[in-house]
């Protein structure tokens, strides 16, 4: 009997199909004896960077009130906190003027006008003492008409910085909370002309308004408000990085992605490095990178992540490009390796990632040679388990923290409190240290 076209076809489509998963087996194979070398995600320039936020008002100083009682320093509370969670996520250092109901007098009851100054004279300062790369101050407008609505920004009309800055949370506020004709505007406010950085006012709407109160009241509206503030933040500080990188002694990230390279490693990176008396980590050394044919500078950091096959249960190294890494102060730098590496490998990298999704960095310390990493409830909940999985997750921690030259030990914490064992497969028991044996190398 003769077999129909269709029946002829299917054993060539069928040998056609093994044959490519055969080459791309084998591709992937010869691409997993590689490490990665990234130019930065600009995703990825906001790890390390300073975020100062303000919840106006707090204490006896209640701010507007909406007529069904609510209060603008509830609001302005949460939404900071939710935008703090948020930047943290990406490993941006936030500092809060306060992060509970209370003013930063101390008086309890006082709330007169001389008082209100001094208050914000104290804001400004703390703020000012941290140097960080943004202000953001949150508040609700109120006014008499209750037609009044949107949320709008304001910023220091002789800062070109806060200008961009505002603009940006504008355009986003507009663009996730909806049609809203209002635009960012200059204005001669208290804050915005004390603090140093580039700074926002950000009145996130009308309490005045019978349709933005009930909003403003609801738990996950002020969520999504906080949630367009962290991307006209991340937006600006992208614009800024992106601008800085393109300069003629740039990184040349010019690029929503960066570049990629493929590189053969024939031994551990180190990014080596040497130190000034701040503790700002500098060039690498010429003993650096144990002779790795990977074009390492002074703003290179290397990540280990997942091999990218079922062959290569271990971790590979990433080289990833962050411009300003070598002018961050140590803890603002190894934060900036642990968010790039929360993110996860670059987006053409072939590695695959080795800390849960939804991860918060909530903070990294240094004590002597040892690096403190305390990450959210997330990094246990939300891993997948398996033995191999979490001693690969733990070391892809503990080696990327170690590639600092300052870092000798890791101890890591979830919510504050030493990790023993993350899905009971590995006991964790005091400081843990480098471990390359569990790095794959091949030349």
């Amino acid at each position: 009997m003769r077999r129909s076209i269709m029946e002829r076809l299917i054993p060539i489509q069928a040998a056609a199909c093994i044959g490519a998963v055969v080459i791309l087996s084998a591709f992937a194979f010869f691409l997993a004896t590689r490490a990665v070398m990234v130019l930065a995600p600009l995703r990825d320039v906001v790890c390390g960077r300073t975020v100062a936020i303000d919840a106006g008002h707090g204490g006896p100083d209640s701010g507007a009130r909406g007529k069904t009682g609510i209060k603008e320093k509830e609001i302005n509370l949460h939404i900071a906190t939710e935008l703090r969670t948020m930047l943290n996520r990406v490993a941006v250092y936030t500092v809060m003027t306060r992060d509970d109901d209370h003013d930063l007098m101390g008086n309890g009851e006082n709330n007169s006008n001389p008082d209100k100054r001094a208050e914000l004279a104290k804001r400004a300062a703390l703020v000012n003492a941290e140097k960080p790369d943004i202000f953001v101050t949150i508040h609700s407008n109120a006014f008499p008409e209750p037609q009044w609505s949107g949320a709008q920004t304001f910023y220091n009309p002789v800062s070109e910085e806060s200008r961009k800055l505002a603009e940006h949370i504008q355009a986003e506020l507009v663009r996730r909370l909806g049609p809203n004709t209002r635009r960012a505007r200059p204005a001669d406010m208290y804050l915005l002309r004390k603090v140093a950085a580039p700074s926002a006012l950000v009145e996130v709407g009308f309490l005045s308004n019978p349709r933005e109160e009930r909003l403003l009241s609801d738990h996950a509206y002020r969520v999504r408000v906080a949630d367009a503030i962290h991307h006209g933040i991340v937006a600006y500080l992208m614009t800024a990085a992106d601008k800085a990188a393109s300069a003629p002694d740039g990184a040349g990230v010019g690029d929503e992605w960066g570049l990629v390279h493929k590189v053969g490693v024939d031994g551990p990176v180190d990014i080596g490095g040497t130190e000034d008396a701040e503790g700002v980590l500098g060039a690498p050394s010429a003993a650096g990178a144990h002779n790795a044919p990977v074009q390492v500078t002074p703003d290179s950091m290397v990540l280990y992540f997942g091999g990218p096959t079922n062959f290569e249960d271990s971790l590979m190294p990433e080289v990833r490009e962050i411009p300003g890494l070598r002018s961050m102060e140590r803890t603002r730098a190894l934060s900036a390796a642990m968010g790039a590496l929360i993110a996860g490998p670059g987006r053409e990298s072939i590695l695959q990632p080795t800390i849960p999704k939804g991860t918060v960095l909530r903070s990294v310390r240094l004590q002597g040679d040892t690096a403190f990493v305390d990450l959210g409830a997330e990094f246990v909940a939300n891993h997948w388990g398996g033995s191999r999985g979490e001693e690969l997750t733990i070391y892809s921690i503990v080696n990327t923290m170690t590639e600092f030259p300052y870092v000798k030990k890791v101890v890591l914490l979830v919510e504050g409190k030493l990790l023993d064992t993350i899905s009971g497969h590995v006991e964790i028991e005091g400081p843990l240290e480098r471990n390359q044996s569990i790095v794959h190398f091949r030349s």
